[in-house]
């Protein structure tokens, strides 16, 4: 005699947060993929793994840019000192394309100090996406947890930068805003004229929400650059 299981799924009143963690095979990669595009906010991928498939996937990326090539293409959000090793595949993946000429720079990017350094001493990387703004808000440091928000001691990323840059690697810093925490114009002006200044730092990426905000940057980023070359 075989028993039954019923089981009864209600609907939830608020939306779903938190985390999952799944045992990765390349039919799940494309999943989280899909499930990344369909969601709002920020989805992080830790476990993509490769294959014919995936690569498939970044083929079919090149055809629907309409380029050739990629420019970059990143590991990101790496949290563990261990990501080295717990990527391997998905970076022999990337070496791939790039032996392919559909990508022309491979590269990570890290929201913990222990995995910084972790990308700094590899020599897999080739172009590095770092947090960095003067005031350390939403900077990496020694706390091993995504998006920790609390203000860390710039020096060791500081470091670790010109670490990067010393070995002919390109470095693009990011958050200068603080993650979008700045509202006072004043570090504003601060995080921007830093990252103009620093000559370890090769390009920035900044995110917007309104047409008045990119003005209002590009105006801060050509007055800092005019400065620093004056």
């Amino acid at each position: 005699m075989t028993a039954s299981l019923t089981l009864t799924a209600r609907p939830v009143s608020n939306a779903l947060k938190g985390a999952v963690r799944a045992p990765g095979d390349k039919s799940m990669s494309h999943r989280s993929l899909i499930f990344g595009g369909m969601a709002e906010g920020v989805t992080v991928i830790e476990v993509l793994l490769e294959g014919d498939d995936i690569l498939a996937t970044i083929d079919r990326h090149r055809t629907t840019f309409g380029t050739d090539y990629v420019d970059s293409l990143l590991v990101h959000c790496m949290v563990r000192p261990g990501w080295v090793d717990e990527m391997k595949r998905m970076m022999d993946a990337f070496s791939e394309a790039k032996d392919k000429k559909w990508i022309r720079a491979k590269g990570v990017s890290c929201h913990t100090l222990p995995a910084l350094k972790a990308a700094t001493v590899s020599g897999w990387p080739e172009v590095h996406l770092v947090r960095v703004n003067p005031q350390g808000v939403a900077m990496d440091g020694p706390d091993v947890s995504w998006n920790y928000t609390a203000p860390n001691d710039i020096a060791p990323v500081m470091e670790q930068i010109k670490i990067m840059h010393d070995k002919g690697r390109g470095v693009i810093g990011m958050k200068l805003i603080g993650n979008g925490e700045f509202k006072d114009p004043a570090d504003r002006e601060k995080a921007i004229r830093f990252n103009m200044a620093c000559k370890d730092i090769d390009a920035v990426v900044i995110g917007f929400t309104s047409e008045q905000q990119v003005d209002e940057a590009i105006e801060r980023i050509n007055r800092a650059l005019a400065e620093v070359q004056a």
